[in-house]
């Protein structure tokens, strides 16, 4: 295994051992359960570093609230404190608001959530080990129970899928995730039709400045309006890269550490730069192949933010 880090504190002794793959919510959650209903002796097996983590906000309906507070008191009031609870839903239709009520749901930030979780593992004697890839069964210690929890790709439910014969059936709409800084109060569906078809918004607060906004239509409206096109093509020096929507590049989402390192041009402020050296389709573009317009506000605030190290998303 890569790299092994352990935070742990002393284990209630079991006779049963749990190896968990996967520290997300999850996993973490289970870790606290088998360890209090058993004493098990539980280790979880996370790839990522304890403050790593990817999406915005995490959802609870009521009932879910209510079986997490009678699963762990204690969890539950610590999470209690930091959620953001809202009643009612809103639609937004043809410019017109249509509040329904009656429908409890709550939300807190994921790496919130994670850092909650974590903290009353450990505190019960559940030992997490970050950094640490899991690659196959054969990387795990001996244990009564290995659960395979790290995510809807796991390498590791593939390797077994004879064995678990999964049934997967993808569904075809387009969508996209975002996190806005924009105030909502409650779960906002907003539909605009367009005259590609309709888009559809589906958001919801998990803080009081933050909220999780998706994006999302049919195939044939992502063809309608031209999304499907590959938004790259060979450029070359002098060539202008179009702003974010166009057709001469497209963005992928990047561990913002490994993005700095490798130079590349965040898609936010690459809109209006010019090509200085030739750049191929499907090459990731670093800033030492195109010049972009250092006079512009959100350049000058990258580059503040870069020289200051402050951590940031690309």
């Amino acid at each position: 295994m890569d790299s092994l880090r352990e935070v742990a504190s002393p284990n209630k002794s079991s006779s049963l051992s749990v190896s968990i793959v996967g520290g997300g919510p999850s996993g973490l959650l289970l870790g606290i359960l088998l360890h209090r209903v058993s004493a098990a002796q539980v280790t979880i097996y996370e790839r990522n570093a304890p403050n790593d983590t990817f999406g915005f906000g995490v959802v609870f309906s009521d009932e879910t609230l209510t079986n997490l507070r009678s699963a762990d008191p204690q969890v539950f009031e610590q999470i209690e404190k930091e959620f953001v609870h809202w009643p009612t839903m809103d639609v937004v239709h043809r410019g017109r608001l249509l509040r329904s009520g009656g429908h409890g749901f709550a939300a807190l930030s994921r790496k919130r959530l994670l850092n909650l979780l974590a903290a009353r593992a450990i505190e019960l004697g559940v030992k997490i080990n970050y950094q640490t890839e899991v690659t196959s069964i054969k990387d795990l210690p001996a244990s009564d129970l290995i659960v395979i929890g790290d995510g809807v790709n796991s390498s590791l439910r593939n390797q077994l899928a004879d064995k678990f014969m999964p049934s997967i059936r993808r569904g075809e709409a387009k969508y996209i995730w975002f996190g806005t800084a924009k105030r909502f109060d409650q779960f906002t569906f907003l539909f605009a039709e367009t005259q590609w078809g309709l888009f559809q918004a589906h958001v919801y607060p998990f803080s009081d400045t933050q909220a999780t906004f998706i994006v999302e239509t049919s195939p044939e409206v992502w063809r309608n309006a031209g999304l499907e096109k590959d938004a790259t093509k060979d450029m070359k020096p002098g060539d202008v890269i179009d702003s974010i929507g166009g057709y001469t590049v497209r963005g992928y989402a990047d561990i913002a550490k490994d993005s700095k390192r490798d130079n590349l041009v965040p898609i936010g402020i690459i809109a209006g730069a010019v090509v200085t050296k030739d750049i191929k389709v499907g090459d990731l573009i670093t800033y030492d192949q195109v010049a972009v317009d250092e006079s512009s506000l959100i350049v000058q605030l990258r580059r503040k933010q870069d020289e200051m190290g402050l951590t940031y998303a690309s």
